[in-house]
């Protein structure tokens, strides 16, 4: 596998950065987005709003798949040229959540028809992993792998995109199948799928840390560390949405997706 990616826009990307947004300002506006996360979950709990659009909702899906591709360039590219274990991490998490949300969001929207969107336990137990793999980003140490060539990062896209499909075989092979129905909406509704609920409560909690891990680290003086905790927070809030909403039709779009989009 050969993968060529030219590293200048990572480095103009960082020029940027230490030119024109200051570390402490990132991690500010990194507060700010959890904060702002904060607010859309409380007033989701309080009532559960979404809007009917399938054509909508496809554009968001969209959008958040060509977002992925994008950030999935500047991540390899950014490997490429630091070779540093996090960012290798951060490619896996990646890959790993552009196709869970390409499979289990995107799809099943720019289809047909009008259906709680899928997943059920794969979709969960994949949730989990991801922000297990942003918290081990997020909290490795920063040094230098021993051979960071175009292998390492196809192995790596590789181990993201068998999240999703060794999700699959193993509720295949377990009958674990869980779908909310539409009917199920706020508090009461989370807790009639306990183990749907734990697993999303712990899925945002690994998320936290990792925000609080990149915070840190944006204090510290690296910059796109204000971005990433910015990014965890806005992920975490996208998935204590279940609170509010535990399933979503393919043609609806929620405060979630706003959120995601964001991320």
């Amino acid at each position: 596998m050969s993968i060529a990616v030219n590293v200048s826009p990572v480095r103009n990307f960082r020029a940027g950065l230490r030119t024109g947004l200051r570390p402490d300002w990132l991690a500010r506006s990194a507060v700010a987005a959890g904060g702002l996360g904060a607010i859309v979950i409380g007033l989701e709990l309080v009532k559960p709003i979404h809007v009917t659009s399938p054509s909508g909702r496809a554009a968001l899906e969209t959008l958040i798949a060509l977002s992925a591709i994008f950030t999935a360039r500047l991540l390899v590219a950014n490997f490429q040229d630091s070779g540093r274990l996090p960012d290798l991490m951060l490619l896996c998490a990646l890959s790993a959540v552009s196709l869970t949300d390409f499979a289990y969001c995107a799809v099943p929207a720019l289809a047909a028809g009008v259906r709680p969107e899928a997943g059920g336990g794969a979709r969960l137990a994949c949730g989990l992993i991801v922000s297990a793999a942003f918290a081990a980003a997020a909290l490795a140490p920063s040094r230098a792998i021993r051979y960071p060539g175009p292998r390492t990062i196809g192995a790596a896209i590789l181990v993201g995109a068998s999240i999703v499909t060794l999700s699959q075989l193993i509720e295949q092979a377990t009958g674990s199948h869980w779908n909310a129905t539409l009917q199920d909406v706020g508090i009461q509704g989370a807790i009639g799928h306990p183990v749907a609920l734990i697993v999303q409560l712990v899925a945002a909690a690994l998320l936290v840390v990792s925000a609080l891990a990149f915070l840190r680290r944006a204090r510290r003086g690296e910059g796109r560390a204000g971005l990433l905790a910015g990014a965890a927070f806005l992920l975490t809030a996208a998935r204590l949405q279940y609170l509010a909403l535990p399933a979503v039709a393919t043609d609806w779009i929620t405060p979630r997706e706003g959120l995601r989009v964001a991320a």
